[in-house]
C-alpha cells in the first residue's frame, strides 16, 4: 500500500506512525494514538534512531529511503481488533516459499482428473454397463474421502507449529496419533464396506439392473483400500506440515504410474474385467502410501518404536471431536450441492443436465486456488509456531492478493471460453442456452470463493477449525432450507438453485473475514506493548 507523507516536510520524508521532529498530519484515526504506543519497544527504538526528519538531514533522497525501511511497522490495538500498515511488496519475500508448497499441490490436484479419466477410458473398453458401476462405486470412495479429509486438515497445523520449533517428539506423536486413526478408521470403513455393498448399491445408489453387480462388484474390491486411502489423506496433511509436498508429489505420479500399468495388465492381459480395475487401484494406493511412510521413517520423524505406545487420550479426544465436527461439515457442504442436483433433476432433464456440466466446471476453476489455500494453511501454521505473528500475516496476505489475481484471470478465462468448455459435455442447444445464463454469475464469485478458501486455511493453521466447521454448517443449512423453500414456492430456477449455493458458501467468507481482521481474538493480532522511553 503507499505510504503517507508528511505535509510539513514537503511531501519528501515517508513516515508511518514514526517519531519525527516535526509535526506529521495521520488520518484522524492514527493522531488519537500516542507516538510509539502499540508498537514492541525494541522496534520503536530501532525506528527512532533510524527516521530523520528532511528539513534535519538535508538529504530529501537518504531520508526518503530511511523512513520507507521504518514504513512497515505493524501495530495493534487492544480494543480496535487489529489495524496493519504494510510496506509495498512485503509478500515478495514468501513467493519462494508460497511456490514451493503451492506448485507441487496444484500439479497433484490436476493430475488426479487425468488419471481417472484414464481409468475411465480403460474400464470404457468393458462396455458401458461395466463403465456406469465403476463410476457409481466410484462415486461413494469420493464421498468417503471427502469426509475424512480432516484426517490432514487438522494434521498440517500441528506438525508444522512443531517442525518450526524444532518439537521433534511432538511431530513423532501426531504422526502416530493420526496414522494409527487413519488406519482404524479405514479398517472398519472397509470392512463395512465390502459385506454392506449389496445393500449399498441396492439402497442407495439405485442403478439399472444391469449396472448393479458391476457397482457391487468394485465397491467389495476398493473396500480393501480403504485403509491406504485414509493413510494417504493423512500423510499429504502431514507432508504439507513438513513443508514438503514434492514427497507427495512424487507418490501421486508413482501412483497413477502404477494404477495405468496394472490396470492394463489385469484389465486387458488377465482378463479380470472390473476386478482387476479395482485390484490396480487398490495396489497403486498402498504403493504411495508405503513410499511416503518409509520416507518419514528414513528422514528420522517417526521411528516403528513409537508406534508401540498407543495414542494417548488426551490428545486422541480433542482430535476426534474436531474431526467429528469437521465430518459433519464436509456431509453439510455436499448435503447443499446434493439437494442442487436433486431438485434440478426433479425439474427436468435439461435443467439436470446444465446443473451437471455446471458443478463440473466450478469443480475445475476451483483449482486456481486451493493449493493456495493448503499453502497459507502450512506456511501460517509454521509461523505461529515460531510465534512471527507478522510473517504468518505477511503470508496470509500475499496469498490473498495471489489468490484474488489467479482467480480472476481464471474466470475471466472460463466466461470467454464458456461456450467451448460446455460443448465438450454436450451439443444441446437449450442446456447451452441455461448454461450461459448462469455462467457471468459464476465465475463471478470465483475470486470471493478464492478468498473464502485462503481464508479457512489461515484459521485452519491457527486451530480454529470447529470455528470454521460451524461456520460452513450454519451457511449450508441455512441455504438447504432457503432452496426447499424456493422449491415449495414453484421459484427455483437453476440460476436460484446456483446463486443459493454460491451466497451460502460466501457466508463462510463473511464468517471468516471477520474472525481473522475483525475479532478481538483474531490469532493475527499482535498483542500491543508499551514502549520504551
Amino acid at each position: 500500500m503507499d505510504v503517507m507523507r508528511s505535509s510539513a516536510c514537503g511531501g519528501h520524508c515517508s513516515a508511518v506512525f514514526v517519531p519525527c521532529s516535526r509535526p506529521i498530519r495521520l488520518p484522524a484515526m492514527a493522531r488519537k494514538r500516542p507516538r510509539g504506543e502499540g508498537l514492541p519497544a525494541e522496534r520503536y527504538g530501532r525506528a527512532t534512531k533510524r527516521t530523520v526528519c528532511c528539513k534535519a538531514s538535508g538529504n530529501r533522497g537518504q531520508d526518503r529511503d530511511l523512513s520507507a525501511k521504518a514504513a512497515s511497522m505493524v501495530v495493534g490495538d487492544a480494543d480496535e481488533g487489529f489495524q496493519f500498515v504494510e510496506k509495498k511488496n512485503v509478500g515478495s519475500k514468501f513467493d519462494k516459499e508460497i511456490a514451493s508448497i503451492a506448485v507441487p499441490t496444484l500439479l497433484t490436484a490436476l493430475l488426479f482428473p487425468v488419471a481417472s479419466s484414464v481409468d475411465a477410458a480403460i474400464v470404457g473398453k468393458l462396455g458401458l454397463a461395466q463403465l456406469s458401476g465403476v463410476g457409481l462405486a466410484g462415486l461413494a470412495v469420493t464421498i468417503i474421502q471427502f469426509v475424512f479429509q480432516f484426517l490432514g486438515q487438522l494434521a498440517t497445523p500441528v506438525v508444522a507449529q512443531a517442525h518450526a520449533r524444532g518439537d521433534s517428539k511432538e511431530v513423532a506423536r501426531t504422526v502416530v496419533q493420526n496414522l494409527s486413526m487413519a488406519v482404524a478408521a479405514g479398517a472398519v470403513l472397509g470392512l463395512g464396506m465390502c459385506y454392506g455393498a449389496e445393500g449399498i448399491v441396492a439402497n442407495v445408489m439405485k442403478p439399472a439392473a444391469a449396472v448393479h453387480p458391476f457397482a457391487v462388484e468394485y465397491l467389495r474390491v476398493v473396500a480393501l483400500a480403504a485403509p491406504a486411502s485414509l493413510v494417504m489423506l493423512c500423510l499429504n496433511g502431514i507432508y504439507r506440515g513438513l513443508q514438503d509436498t514434492k514427497s507427495t508429489l512424487g507418490a501421486s505420479i508413482a501412483s497413477a504410474s502404477v494404477n495405468l500399468g496394472l490396470d492394463c495388465l489385469f484389465v486387458f492381459g488377465f482378463g479380470w474385467g472390473v476386478t482387476g480395475a479395482g485390484l490396480a487401484t487398490v495396489f497403486s494406493l498402498y504403493a504411495a502410501a508405503v513410499f511416503l511412510f518409509v520416507k518419514l521413517l528414513m528422514k528420522g520423524y517417526v521411528k516403528l518404536a513409537d508406534f508401540a505406545t498407543p495414542p494417548s487420550t488426551d490428545g486422541f479426544l480433542p482430535f476426534f471431536v474436531k474431526g467429528l465436527a469437521l465430518a459433519v461439515r464436509s456431509l453439510i457442504g455436499y448435503g447443499l450441492i446434493l439437494m442442487g442436483t436433486i431438485l434440478m433433476g426433479r425439474s427436468g432433464v435439461v435443467e439436470s443436465a446444465a446443473f451437471e456440466i455446471a458443478r463440473q466446471m466450478v469443480v475445475l476453476s476451483i483449482t486456481s486456488y486451493t493449493s493456495l489455500e493448503n499453502s497459507t494453511q502450512a506456511l501460517c501454521a509454521k509461523y505461529l509456531g515460531k510465534n512471527d505473528i507478522e510473517s504468518a500475516r505477511g503470508v496470509l496476505f500475499r496469498v490473498l492478493r495471489v489468490g484474488i489475481t489467479a482467480s480472476a484471470i481464471v474466470a475471466m478465462l472460463f466466461l470467454v471460453f464458456s461456450k467451448h468448455l460446455a460443448g465438450l459435455y454436450t451439443t444441446n442447444s437449450l442446456v447451452m442456452d441455461q448454461l450461459m445464463q448462469i455462467a457471468p454469475m459464476l465465475f463471478f464469485f470465483l475470486p470471493l470463493d478464492a478468498c473464502a478458501g485462503i481464508m479457512d486455511g489461515a484459521l485452519f493453521a491457527s486451530h480454529q477449525s470447529n470455528y470454521v466447521s460451524a461456520a460452513l454448517i450454519a451457511t449450508s443449512s441455512i441455504g438447504i432450507c432457503a432452496m426447499l423453500y424456493c422449491w415449495q414456492a414453484n421459484a427455483l430456477s437453476l440460476l436460484m438453485t446456483w446463486a443459493i449455493i454460491k451466497v451460502s458458501f460466501m457466508g463462510r467468507g463473511f464468517f471468516g473475514f471477520y474472525k481473522v481482521f475483525v475479532s478481538k481474538n483474531s490469532p493475527y493480532k499482535i498483542a500491543p506493548q508499551a514502549s520504551s522511553s
